[in-house]
């Protein structure tokens, strides 16, 4: 008789236990989830400012470009005004 006591009490106290452990194991299991879906979120928010960082370069290096020409362009308009001038007295 006290053997089977002892096995409904065993019974009892593995009985309660289950369930908050396996949704313990759950939550655990979902938490490893969501920090894989935050890691690749991670990875392609730095993809993301990477290629915005090459594009910045790009376009700072174009404004350069447009720069020089505008002034190479000044300056042929220079010559050609002074040239024009010294051909009409």
């Amino acid at each position: 008789m006290e053997s089977k006591r002892n096995w409904r009490l065993r019974y009892w106290i593995i009985g309660g236990y289950t369930v908050p452990v396996l949704a313990l194991l759950v939550s655990a299991g979902m938490t490893i989830v969501n920090i894989n879906q935050q890691a690749i979120a991670i990875q392609q928010i730095v993809s993301a400012m990477n290629d915005l960082n090459i594009a910045a370069r790009e376009t700072a290096s174009g404004i350069s470009q447009i720069r020089s020409g505008t002034k190479q362009l000044n300056e042929s308009a220079q010559t050609l005004k002074a040239t024009i001038q010294s051909l009409n007295p």
